[in-house]
């Protein structure tokens, strides 16, 4: 991409390797901080959100799959 179309959409600045592992640094500790400091509730509500999520990128075999092994002894 070129250097003028780079700036127009935002990407003005490059990330050097070192810049980019205190990155990740700074997400870890940020991350650790705010679980320990979300209630039982809002945690619950979190991992709830993050797992729909990932169900729903899911293709309907692997979801049924899924829906079959975790399910198999209730009735739908």
């Amino acid at each position: 991409m070129s250097k003028i179309k780079e700036n127009l959409i935002g990407y003005d600045f490059e990330y050097s390797e070192a810049e980019e592992a205190r990155r990740h640094i700074m997400v870890d500790e940020l991350t650790e901080y705010m679980l320990m400091n979300m209630t039982l509730l809002e945690v619950k509500n979190t991992l709830r959100e993050a797992i729909k999520n990932d169900c729903h990128t899911w293709s309907t075999e692997v979801l049924q799959r899924q829906h079959r092994g975790a399910i198999k002894n209730e009735q739908v």
